[in-house]
């Protein structure tokens, strides 16, 4: 539960599917507009990726604190309906044997 919740998060933060063609065409479009060689385009992509992976990273870690949170509480709501229901289940039951 806490990887689909996860992952719908990050598809709508836009965060999925960045590979190493996306970094390849930063870098092919920075080159065409500061006016720098191919190369140094695609270097500075690379750093680009790289914060934006750190930043992922980091962003991957409050993520799955708070989902933690979310799911633990849906469970311990679920938990407090089941006893509930148990509870009711045996006082019926008493009142049906009484």
């Amino acid at each position: 539960m806490k990887s689909i919740v996860t992952r719908s998060i990050y598809a709508g933060l836009g965060l999925l599917g960045s590979g190493k063609e996306t970094v390849q065409q930063l870098g092919r479009k920075l080159a065409r507009q500061a006016n720098v060689s191919e190369k140094e385009g695609e270097k500075i992509a690379r750093q680009l990726r790289a914060r934006s992976e750190k930043a992922i990273h980091t962003l991957n870690k409050t993520l799955a604190a708070e989902v933690s949170k979310i799911v633990e509480a849906l469970n311990t709501a679920t938990k407090k309906h089941a006893a509930s229901a148990a509870h009711k289940t045996r006082a019926r039951r008493r009142r049906h044997q009484g």
